[in-house]
C-alpha cells in the first residue's frame, strides 16, 4: 500500500545514503537534485550534506532494488522549480510538492511515468501542463490552495485517477474531458468561482464524493442524475435556485448539505430520504409550505 495519506513521519528511513551505492542510478540524480536545492533545504530543513537529506525519512527507495528512488517527500522546502532531472526518478510512485512556492510545473514532469502519488497543495500555480495528462498511472493528485484559473483537457486522460483535489483555486469552469475520469471517487472542487457546470459531469459512475461547496453555481445540469455511485453531495453555499428533479433518483446518496443557498423549487417541496446503516438521513428543500410536505405521509 502506498504511503499517499501518510504524514511524512510515516515514510519509512533510509538505511545506508543511496548516493553512495556504485550501482545507484537514482543516486547521481539526487546529487543534482542537491546542487540545485541546497540552499532551500538548509534553511527550510537544516541539512547541511546531501547525506543528512538521504538519510532523513524524507526519502524512500525501492525493497528489492534500493538503488531506485520509489516516494521524496519535499513538502515545505521553500521550493521554487523542480529541475529536469527529476524526470530521471523512473521509478518513483509518490512524490510530495505540497508547501512549496512553486509558479510552474516543468512538461517534463508527463515522463514520471511510475508515479502513483502527485501531492501539490499551497503552492503557487497558476496553470497545469498539458503534458501531465501522460500520467497514466497516477491514482490521487492534489493541486488544492494554489490559484490555478482552469485545466487543459488532457487531465481527461487520466484514467486510473480514483482522487483529484482542486479546492481553494480560482476555477471558473470544467473541461468537458473531465467527464472521462471513469475511476474518479472522489472530487473536491469547493472554494472557487465556478458558475455553471459540464453535462460531462454525470458520466462520473464511480464518483461516490462531490465536494461543490463555496462556489457561485446557480443552477446544475439534469445528467446530475446520472451519478449511480454517489453518496455525499456538498452544494452549500452557491447561489442555487433549483436542483434538477433528475437528482431524486440517485439511488446511492446518503449525504446531500444545500444549506446557505437561495429558496429552491418552491412549487415542488422536493424531498430527499436515503436510507444508511442504522440511520436515516433526510435533507429537505426549506420552502414556505416544506412542513406541510413533511408532515404529509408519501
Amino acid at each position: 500500500m502506498l504511503p499517499f495519506h501518510c504524514a511524512p513521519t510515516d515514510i519509512t528511513a533510509v538505511e545506508h545514503p543511496i548516493a553512495n551505492d556504485g550501482n545507484a542510478d537514482d543516486g547521481e540524480v539526487l546529487a543534482s537534485l542537491w546542487e540545485a536545492w541546497k540552499i532551500p533545504f538548509q534553511m527550510s530543513q537544516g541539512w547541511t550534506s546531501i547525506d543528512q537529506w538521504i538519510a532523513s525519512d524524507r526519502v524512500v527507495r525501492d525493497l528489492l532494488t534500493p538503488h531506485r528512488i520509489t516516494a521524496l517527500d519535499l513538502s515545505g522546502c521553500r521550493l521554487t522549480g523542480l529541475p529536469p532531472e527529476m524526470v530521471r526518478l523512473t521509478s518513483l510512485q509518490v512524490l510530495y510538492l505540497d508547501y512549496n512556492q512553486l509558479a510552474r510545473l516543468p512538461p517534463e514532469i508527463g515522463r514520471l511515468s511510475s508515479l502513483q502519488g502527485l501531492y501539490l497543495d499551497d503552492n503557487q500555480l497558476t496553470s497545469v501542463p498539458p503534458e501531465m495528462g501522460l500520467l497514466s498511472s497516477l491514482q490521487v493528485l492534489y493541486l488544492s490552495h494554489n490559484q490555478l484559473t482552469s485545466l487543459p483537457p488532457e487531465i481527461g486522460q487520466l484514467s486510473s485517477l480514483r482522487v483529484l483535489g482542486l479546492n481553494g483555486n480560482q476555477l471558473t469552469n470544467l473541461p468537458p474531458e473531465i467527464g472521462r475520469l471513469s475511476s474518479l471517487q472522489v472530487l473536491g472542487l469547493s472554494h472557487n468561482q465556478l458558475t455553471s457546470l459540464p453535462p460531462e459531469i454525470g458520466r462520473l459512475s464511480s464518483l461516490q464524493v462531490l465536494y461543490l461547496n463555496d462556489n457561485q453555481l446557480t443552477s446544475l445540469p439534469p445528467d446530475f442524475g446520472l451519478l449511480s455511485s454517489l453518496q455525499r453531495l456538498y452544494l452549500d453555499d452557491n447561489r442555487l435556485a433549483s436542483i434538477p428533479p433528475e437528482m431524486s433518483h440517485l439511488p446511492s446518496l446518503r449525504v446531500l448539505n444545500l444549506s446557505g443557498n437561495y429558496v429552491l423549487n418552491a412549487t415542488t417541496g422536493q424531498r430527499f430520504t436515503k436510507v444508511g446503516i442504522g440511520i436515516v438521513v433526510v435533507v429537505v428543500v426549506v420552502i414556505a409550505h416544506a412542513l406541510t410536505c413533511l408532515l404529509t405521509p408519501p
